[in-house]
C-alpha cells in the first residue's frame, strides 16, 4: 500500500512540475491601452434648469485596458466618463 501511495505522490509531483514548466514557457504578459475622447457640437436641450436659449455640449473620454496573460487568458476593463458643459 505504501508503494502505491509513493507512486501516486511521485506522479502528482511530476504533473505539478510539468505544469509549472508550461506556464514558464507561456508568452509574456502584454498590456494594450486604448484612449478615445470626443465631444458634441452645442445643442439646445429641453431642460427646464437652463436659461432660455441655453446650449449644452457633451465631452466624453473612454479608456480600454486589455491585458493578455500569454496563456489564452485575457482581462478587459473599460472606463467611460462623460460630462455636460453649458
Amino acid at each position: 500500500m505504501r508503494s502505491v501511495r509513493l507512486a501516486v505522490s511521485l506522479a502528482a509531483a511530476a504533473v505539478l512540475v510539468t505544469g509549472a514548466g508550461s506556464v514558464a514557457n507561456a508568452a509574456p504578459t502584454t498590456d494594450t491601452i486604448i484612449t478615445e475622447s470626443g465631444w458634441s457640437d452645442p445643442y439646445t436641450p429641453d431642460y427646464p434648469c437652463l436659461p432660455p436659449g441655453g446650449l449644452l455640449s457633451d465631452s466624453t473620454r473612454d479608456v480600454l485596458h486589455i491585458t493578455d496573460f500569454g496563456t489564452g487568458v485575457f482581462h478587459y476593463a473599460e472606463t467611460f466618463h462623460g460630462e455636460r458643459c453649458s
